[in-house]
């Protein structure tokens, strides 16, 4: 199996590597989309008051029951450190398992801006063991499709903390994997219902931007490519519930024009020039344009 990745780089890197396995295996991931629309709030906060990056963003879809309710059976064992772990892996690989492991990217060669220099959680998959040379077939878009030695895993999950060194298998039931477009649809209801935003995050953008330093302009630029992503995918949704609702194109213009706002703010981190006028303009027809589809989503469905 050679795993590729599915979705829009919205996704952490477990949750990519899980769609990309569950995709590869035929089983629809659509369906599991209904909550990956996010608030600007929520992005807001996570991107700027946490100063978190986007690669860590964390958002609540692919949560094990939703895994539960489609026929997917999350298995993951804990240990306290990998001379305890490796005969399990071992044994999950004999069967022909798919494991996903988590690992400190300081130790990992193959992420070559982190190895030796910053200690990072990352999710890579195993899918086989070479007894002869000690190493660990890794599929990683990150950087590897290869053997790494048993010693850079060992390294890479004992230096996480304890809750993190686990092992993770996904069973599939066949039996009860069946679309169920009533019971998603009402699950997505159910969150449309609950979903509020205030747009602070673009408010406060206009308020402040004009005065980021840089570290400020990459939050601004990783909170626009996750507002963009997240309605890419949104938007596969949509269309699964209704064929071609007004509402998914609204959403596909948004998700094009956070991406051109964002790439505004890469080019003046590189050039040094930018034109504030009109990316205020743009940001502020984003605003509305994102109430907008709001609005009708919910008159729509809620």
């Amino acid at each position: 199996m050679c795993l590729t990745r599915y979705d829009e780089k919205f996704f952490d890197c477990r949750k990519s590597q899980i769609i990309a396995y569950l995709d590869s295996n035929r089983v629809p991931v659509i369906p599991l989309f209904y909550n990956s629309y996010q608030s600007t709030a929520e992005i807001y906060r996570q991107i700027f008051i946490e100063n978190k990056s986007k690669w860590k963003y964390s958002e609540p879809s692919f949560s094990d029951d939703d895994l539960l309710r489609k026929g997917i059976t999350p298995v993951r064992t804990f240990f306290p450190d990998f001379s305890q772990a490796s005969d399990c892996l071992k044994e999950l690989l004999a069967r022909r398992k798919l494991v996903f492991v988590w690992g400190d990217e300081y130790y990992l060669p193959y992420r070559k801006e982190a190895f030796h220099a910053i200690h990072s959680t990352h999710s890579f998959v195993v899918t086989d063991y070479d007894g002869k040379d000690k190493a660990y077939y890794v599929e990683d878009w990150d950087g590897l499709y290869g053997y790494l030695p048993a010693a850079h895993v060992e390294a890479a999950f004992d230096s996480l903390s304890g809750q993190m060194r686990t092992l993770l298998v996904l069973e599939l039931n066949d039996e009860e994997m069946r679309e169920n477009k009533q019971e998603d649809l009402a699950l997505f209801r159910q969150w449309l219902q609950a979903f509020e935003d205030d747009y602070i995050f673009y408010d406060r953008v206009l308020l402040d931007m004009r005065d980021y330093e840089e570290n400020r302009l990459i939050s601004m630029d990783h909170g626009l490519r996750l507002i963009a992503a997240s309605r890419h995918v949104f938007s596969k949704f949509l269309h699964y519930i209704d064929d071609a609702p007004e509402e998914a194109d609204l959403l596909i213009r948004n998700h094009q024009l956070a991406n051109h706002i964002a790439t505004i703010v890469r080019r003046y981190m590189i050039a040094g020039q930018i034109d504030w006028d009109g990316a205020a303009c743009k940001i502020r027809q984003l605003r509305e344009q994102e109430a907008d589809f709001m609005r009708k989503l919910k008159q729509r469905y809620a």
